[in-house]
């Protein structure tokens, strides 16, 4: 299947740039939370309460429809840019003239008042880049977009731990934010060479707006799903414990977008031109479930298990508390695994309507489960999270099996065989660590008990899934012998 090898191809140097940008955001993590502490990482945290919304309308939905479309003009491009512009300069000027108020109904204080205006400059900047995003992505110019976002990642992280160590406090993660997100436009710009036009019709943008209406229906409410916690939490518990869940919830996104940003990119892309082609919309679906459980299982269940040792050793003892919500949502980071799989085939199958159903009930949990789990303290609340994830996961399973006829076992049985190994892995890790760091340092302890979660993994999923650790294996002799072709070729194996 061609389409697919090319598109694995430009998944692998996505996911390579992830893993450098994961090394690098955790670096700067155990930097910045050492010294803003958990009280300030948490108003930070509370901030995005009002900032997501506008970071929606203005990046990640517009994105999306571009993307889809099988044809997209340049007067859609022209219209969703001058759009998003408008909106986005409209949702600036309003978080600054609303910032004290907007800071009070948070209880975020003078400090979250301060940033506000500031941090919403990144909807304009991000408003910029959309068109030329969309255009990377349409033309599956991963490897591109993937060197671009680690060029971001290092500038910002590397400004961010400057600013941090001079004192910036808070301000340090602002920094971060808006650089990030500036060299990521510009570098957008430059690597497509994609400008802004007047060419555009009225029905320019009513092709666009059904599509971008469930869209951001869909994403809103996604974003209304992961932020809906923190403030229930910061309701019930006072922004420290916002703080402790903050982390938590960054170390679970970054270990996903190691894997579910691509896998999200590549499906979408892939089925949006495969909409009348089942066969191949269904082996590019299933494929992509199994690369992701077999590559996600280690990365979230070794977390989970390292979680104890891992925390304090690097946000330091401050973040202890923190330790079984970061575990919680590690589990609830393998339910992710496959979720986004079942988002992008059936955002990619032009089903926005669908998604925005899964969003609705999905809110709907979370908003029930954690309302009665947070007064009881931050571990239910993070417990109440992970079962709205598995109660919601058989209407995803139905949703895309009605699309591309793959059943629930097709669905998950890669990542429950991936599940068992892990699982057998993160054990062992279990038992282990406690010996070893009463023998050795905390960061040898970590060090070791990768490796021998690593080799674990390894022998158990020869027995699990023996080809995928056949595979595993060649993965591992690439990486050794630096051959990214031979990488990327691996990882088109794996998804057969």
């Amino acid at each position: 299947m061609p389409q697919f090898s090319h598109l694995i191809s430009g998944a692998a140097w996505s996911i390579s740039g992830k893993v450098m940008q994961f090394g690098l955001s955790l670096v700067t993590l155990a930097v910045i939370a050492r010294l803003v502490g958990p009280q300030a990482y948490g108003v930070y945290a509370l901030g995005w309460l009002a900032l997501g919304l506008f970071d929606i309308l203005v990046g990640g939905a517009p994105t999306d429809t571009l993307v889809q479309r099988r044809h997209a003009s340049r007067g859609h491009f022209n219209a969703t840019f001058w759009a998003t512009l408008a909106i986005a300069i409209v949702g600036w000027l309003g978080i600054w003239q609303g910032a004290d108020a907007i800071s009070s109904w948070i209880a975020g204080g003078e400090v979250l008042a301060a940033i506000l205006p500031i941090r919403a400059v990144g909807f304009v900047i991000r408003g910029l880049g959309v068109c030329p995003g969309a255009q990377l992505l349409r033309e599956s110019r991963f490897r591109a977009l993937a060197k671009a976002e680690l060029m971001a990642s290092v500038v910002s992280n590397l400004l961010g731990i400057v600013m941090a160590i001079s004192g910036a406090g808070i301000w340090s993660l602002v920094g971060m934010e808006l650089s990030r997100v500036l060299i990521v436009t510009v570098s957008a710009f430059i690597l497509t060479g994609w400008r802004p036009g007047l060419t555009m019709k009225l029905s320019d943008f009513t092709d666009l707006l059904a599509f971008n209406t469930s869209t951001w229906v869909s994403w809103g409410l996604g974003y209304l799903e992961s932020q809906l916690p923190r403030l229930l939490i910061g309701s019930a518990l006072g922004p420290q414990a916002v703080g402790y869940f903050a982390l938590a919830q960054r170390l679970k996104d970054q270990v996903c977008d190691i894997l579910m940003v691509p896998a999200y990119n590549v499906v979408q892309a892939g089925i949006a031109r495969a909409q009348d082609d089942l066969d191949n919309a269904r082996r590019l679906a299933a494929g992509t479930f199994r690369v992701t459980a077999v590559l996600s299982c280690p990365l979230f269940l070794g977390l989970a298990a390292l979680a104890p040792v891992l925390v304090p050793t690097i946000f330091g003892a401050q973040w202890t508390a923190a330790v079984p919500v970061v575990q919680l949502l590690m589990l609830l980071g393998l339910r992710a695994s496959v979720a986004t799989v079942q988002a992008a085939v059936i955002r990619g199958m032009g089903k926005a309507h669908w998604d925005m159903v899964l969003a609705i009930v999905g809110v709907l949990l979370s908003a029930i489960l954690v309302s009665a789990a947070a007064p009881s303290g931050l571990v239910p609340a993070a417990a109440a999270l992970v079962l709205g994830g598995v109660l919601l996961y058989p209407l995803e399973v139905r949703f895309v099996r009605r699309l591309t006829g793959l059943t629930f076992v097709d669905q998950t049985s890669a990542l429950a065989r991936a599940a068992a190994a892990g699982t057998g892995m993160a054990l062992i890790v279990v038992g282990v660590a406690p010996l070893l760091l009463a023998h050795v340092p905390a960061g040898l302890t970590i060090g070791l008990s990768m490796l021998i979660g690593a080799i674990a993994y390894w022998a158990l999923l020869r027995l699990f899934m023996p080809v995928a650790a056949a595979v595993i294996e060649q993965l591992f002799s690439s990486v050794v012998r630096r051959d990214f072709g031979a990488l990327r070729t691996s990882l088109a194996e794996l998804s057969v």
